[in-house]
């Protein structure tokens, strides 16, 4: 082999090692989808790395919102997440950075039975190193 075609193998090599690790390297990062439908989130708690995507997805035909915080009068509310109103067929995505739980809710659809567990329209992601 001349030396002009042993460059040539090691640039295809490298190129093609490089190649490989860029999809590794996005394969690490994922994204998650939670469904809106039914005044549910569905799945309603996850776990997801950091880095990682949650998108939610409203399936409904009501408009829904995605907002952090456990009930309404959470002094954190609407901090981190604050999707907005998402009307049929719409979608939020939020790239989650740091470790920790964070509580979600729908305000349009939340009630004072969320609290006890026994109805409302509430979630979860807790965010892993």
């Amino acid at each position: 082999m001349n030396l002009r075609g042993g460059v040539t193998v090691r640039l295809l090599v490298g190129a093609a090692m490089i190649a490989v690790g860029l999809v590794a390297g996005v394969a690490e990062a994922g994204t998650v989808t939670i469904s809106m439908k039914n005044r549910t989130f569905s799945p309603d708690s996850i776990s997801v790395k950091a880095g990682d995507s949650v998108e939610w997805i409203n399936d409904d035909q009501d408009v829904h919102l995605v907002i952090s915080g456990k009930d309404l009068q959470d002094p954190s509310l609407g901090k981190p997440l604050d999707s907005g109103t998402l009307l049929p067929g719409q979608y939020f995505i939020f790239k989650f950075e740091k470790p920790g739980k964070y509580p979600y809710m729908c305000v349009i659809h939340w009630s004072l039975e969320s609290i006890t567990g026994k109805g409302g329209m509430v979630g979860e992601v807790v965010v892993e190193p």
